[in-house]
């Protein structure tokens, strides 16, 4: 009796890249059951005796986040103080916002006209030709009707000619240069020293417009209006500002200038403690994340409502739109702090997210490694193996991510002004470099040797030129 053999016959053996590929996904495989199994231990089973870490924790992280806030608010602060640059971008577009330019013209007419009583003027020069003219009653009285429609034209071609001034290239050229060179007045201002072109008085801060004035005295004169002469050299001011709480303000800026360096570093290191300090570091690090997006997000809706509390609160004599116009002006790189700590702690919580053992993260982490396994064998193909460098990278490439990783974070950290595109971009650069770091770290064995294509015998070499002859085409006639 016969028993046919129906097993099915052998294949040929797998190159040795593609052992290499099975044993990289086979490590891989392990890597994420034992993250799993971790993760299952921990939520199964709470270990006695260690609450006092949770706690800490809580405390460091929830502290990081309090902080958050004061840092951003630091670093504006110490930007407008220190850095010229920055504040003349701040009140340089302020020289063309039509509402300064209006407050600033009725400003300087008010001023103007404190000196020089048009009506008055007027009406002395109508007398004087009324009484040097034999006029009969009524062409009097209709010269003394006069008196109103010049009197507003006079007051009309005076405020003219001042918002020609104010709205001319060459007043916001002046603006910009003058605004250089009382920056320095600023950073004596919030020291204390009141002196200079921008001061406080009366609980308000004050810009000192006398230059305008002379500016403006001149151009009457040369127009043709004499009687500007008489305007004498005066302190124009224009409030910029108006608190009864600018001493303590002036104590506290103080405080924040000297922390606006270190206070976002603390900010970082404190959450990382806590991150640390945690039994199940992953989550703290989401919980950290979303803890910073969520103080930028309060500072914002808090910004938003100081900024309506400050504008209802200001004295009639204060030109509301144009205090709208300076607070938005100051508050606008503020608020470009604000979104980069809130996109920080979006990176920061997807991050801790993608480390996870949720299916989504591994089959992402997953399609990253077949990725870099990919790159790696088509440097193969075209020679560049490589095998010194692989061989390092694999051998040191957790240490390598780490320090990739935390030159990214100190190259954040040194700027002074974090942004957006600062944060976006640096984490796109990070990506590519933990990326490349797989690349090298593939191919590599147990053992930590780069696996070298195995050349083929003389025998898979003949087969192999006699399938690639009968693959090609078979050319017609």
């Amino acid at each position: 009796m016969t028993t046919e053999n129906n097993a099915p016959e052998p294949t040929a053996e797998p190159t040795a890249a593609e052992l290499a590929e099975l044993r990289a996904e086979i490590k891989f495989l392990r890597e994420q059951v034992a993250v799993q199994e971790v993760a299952s231990h921990q939520a199964s089973t709470k270990e006695r005796g260690t609450w006092w870490r949770t706690a800490l924790a809580t405390f460091l992280i929830v502290l990081a986040c309090l902080m958050a806030p004061l840092s951003v608010f630091s670093v504006w602060a110490k930007g407008e103080v220190t850095d010229t640059s920055r504040y003349v971008a701040t009140v340089a577009p302020l020289a063309a916002n039509p509402d300064v330019q209006e407050a600033v013209t009725t400003r300087i007419t008010q001023e103007i006209f404190k000196y020089i009583d048009v009506e008055t003027l007027t009406t002395e020069l109508v007398s004087t030709i009324a009484s040097n003219r034999n006029l009969t009653p009524t062409q009097q009285a209709a010269l003394q009707a006069l008196t109103g429609p010049v009197t507003s034209g006079i007051e009309s071609f005076t405020e003219s000619t001042i918002n020609k001034v104010v709205t001319s290239q060459a007043f916001a050229d002046a603006w910009t240069q003058a605004n250089y060179i009382a920056h320095n007045q600023i950073v004596a201002l919030l020291s204390g020293d009141d002196t200079g072109a921008i001061s406080v008085d009366n609980d308000e801060v004050t810009l000192d417009l006398g230059d305008v004035v002379t500016q403006v005295k001149n151009q009457l004169v040369a127009q043709g209006f004499t009687i500007a002469e008489k305007i004498p050299v005066i302190d124009t001011q224009i409030v910029l500002f108006q608190s009864d709480q600018i001493g303590k303000l002036q104590m506290a800026y103080s405080a924040l200038d000297a922390m606006g360096f270190w206070l976002p570093i603390a900010v970082i290191v404190v959450g990382l403690l806590g991150v640390v300090a945690a039994k199940n570091r992953r989550r703290a690090f989401v919980g950290f994340g979303i803890g910073l997006f969520l103080s930028m997000a309060a500072i914002a809706v808090g910004l938003t409502i100081g900024r309506a509390v400050y504008l209802s609160s200001l004295p009639p004599t204060v030109d509301k739109d144009a205090a709208t116009a300076v607070y938005d002006a100051f508050a606008l790189f503020l608020q470009s702090g604000i979104q980069a700590g809130a996109v920080m702690g979006i990176v920061l919580a997807l991050a801790g997210l993608l480390i996870g053992p949720s299916r989504l993260s591994v089959a992402i982490r997953g399609l990253a490694v077949k990725g870099a396994q990919m790159c790696q064998h088509g440097l193969e193909r075209v020679g560049a193996s490589m095998v010194t460098a692989r061989e390092f990278a694999a051998a040191q490439a957790t240490s390598i991510r780490i320090v990739i990783t935390v030159l990214a974070a100190a190259f954040v950290l040194i700027q002074q002004y974090k942004t957006v595109s600062l944060i976006i971009w640096t984490t796109v650069v990070l990506l590519v470099a933990l990326f490349v770091v797989q690349v090298f770290a593939s191919g590599v064995d147990e053992d930590g040797k780069a696996i070298k294509p195995t050349p083929l015998t003389p025998d898979e070499a003949e087969s192999a030129d006699q399938d690639a002859t009968e693959k090609e085409p078979t050319p017609v006639g």
